[in-house]
């Protein structure tokens, strides 16, 4: 490999022909999946809600079960429920598989879903933490990968008007502004994950901002929480900034009806013992999103995101999985 050419005071004059190879590599190919998703997204944008989301989830059931992710979420459907039928397994995977279709497809639609006056989205239990956040002092909403969670972004922006979203960018910085131009149309701000996302939610409460953020994957730095009946690592960052800040805790969860219909439902307002041992209060707070979480995945398990590898290995194997 030829080395970097440095002058005497240590900057680099050019790079390697492999490396600069790379690059360019990199950089086609992120043209050309931006230019892909924004010709699919223009596609969806020209046919009707319904007919895009039906489109979008006939192409995900019909596609995604050749994934190896399907394989992923048999194993945690596996994991999850033991006793469960292959078959029935099998049904929840399509479901899984037609729901992301189905997201992605109404990702140009979301402010026509999110509007009230379209009836598309039933928002229950919403008056605690509106009146909370209206009042001007600051929350936090937590939640998962249910139904259209998107949409679930858009409308609590829409709803709560002072929101900042914890959202995590794509690998392809190029698509990253393109999604933003369709999670912006609720309002609100939007903060990517890492060590400079967490100095900004900071920032945000200390103006009496709702925070909103999904909590259901697996994260190494978290601690460790049973989650639908398994110990699993968690995110803490909810948790901690609530005790914090003294602030309330809302978990929300959203369910598609049918079609390019939802419900979405926000729990009573959930508030930390601030005299209690920090690390213990962390740890029930943590506890008890999961157990919220878990029981409406229990509930409707075709719902959530079952994609990801949610456990260690040593879960996995223990199980004989």
């Amino acid at each position: 490999m030829t080395p970097t050419k440095v002058n005497p005071t240590g900057s680099k004059l050019s790079k390697s022909p492999v490396s600069g190879r790379r690059g360019a590599l990199r950089l086609l190919q992120h043209a050309l999946e931006v230019t892909a998703f924004r010709l699919s997204m223009g596609l969806m944008r020209l046919l009707p809600l319904d007919v895009a989301s039906a489109l979008g989830g006939f192409l995900g059931r019909t596609l995604g079960p050749y994934s190896n992710a399907s394989e992923r979420a048999a194993r945690n459907l596996r994991l999850v429920f033991p006793d469960m039928p292959d078959s029935e397994r099998r049904r929840i995977t399509r479901a899984v598989w037609d729901n992301l279709g189905r997201l992605g497809a109404e990702y140009p639609h979301l402010a026509e879903i999110t509007d009230p006056r379209s009836g598309r989205l039933e928002l229950r239990n919403s008056g605690p933490v509106t009146d909370h956040v209206k009042s001007g002092r600051p929350a936090i909403v937590v939640s998962g990968h249910f139904a259209n969670f998107e949409a679930m972004h858009v409308r609590g922006a829409r709803e709560l008007v002072r929101t900042a979203t914890v959202v995590r960018d794509p690998n392809n910085p190029m698509i990253r502004d393109a999604l933003e131009h369709f999670r912006k149309v609720g309002g609100g701000e939007r903060v990517g994950k890492g060590h400079q996302g967490a100095r900004s939610l900071i920032a945000y409460l200390e103006r009496n901002f709702c925070l909103t953020m999904l909590v259901d994957q697996r994260m190494n730095r978290g601690i460790t929480a049973d989650f639908l009946g398994h110990p699993a690592q968690t995110p803490t960052a909810a948790a901690q900034l609530a005790l914090r800040f003294d602030c309330p805790l809302v978990v929300a969860t959203m369910e598609r009806k049918r079609g390019a219909h939802f419900i979405m439902t926000l729990s009573d307002l959930i508030w930390s013992e601030q005299t209690v041992d920090r690390h213990q209060e962390i740890a029930r707070l943590v506890g008890e999103i999961n157990q919220r979480l878990g029981t409406e995945i229990r509930r409707r398990p075709e719902n959530w995101f079952w994609l990801h590898r949610r456990w260690s290995e040593e879960v996995y194997a223990q199980a004989g999985l």
